[in-house]
């Protein structure tokens, strides 16, 4: 499989940035994580750097006393996300 461009100078730049943790996941977050990974074509780390992306927006805009839904392709909000 071939890798845009894009996303492989955005590889080696995060590899001369990156920091790494050590992260323990319950068994079905560990088995929800591969279930993303192996449906979306994505890595572990792709998909943790996303969550952690979501988590930051949603506090973000509830610092800003707004929400964030879930919709259909009509617009019609389905849930609001609510951070357990």
């Amino acid at each position: 499989m071939r890798v845009p461009v894009d996303m492989a100078s955005q590889a080696v730049a995060l590899a001369k940035t990156a920091k790494k943790i050590n992260l323990s996941l319950s068994e079905k977050s560990f088995n929800d994580l591969q279930e993303i990974v192996a449906e979306n074509g994505r890595t572990m780390s792709d998909v943790i750097r996303f969550a952690l992306s979501l988590a930051k927006m949603y506090f973000d805009e509830s610092k800003r006393g707004r929400s964030l839904f879930i919709g259909d392709r009509d617009g019609k909000i389905l849930t609001k996300i609510v951070f357990p």
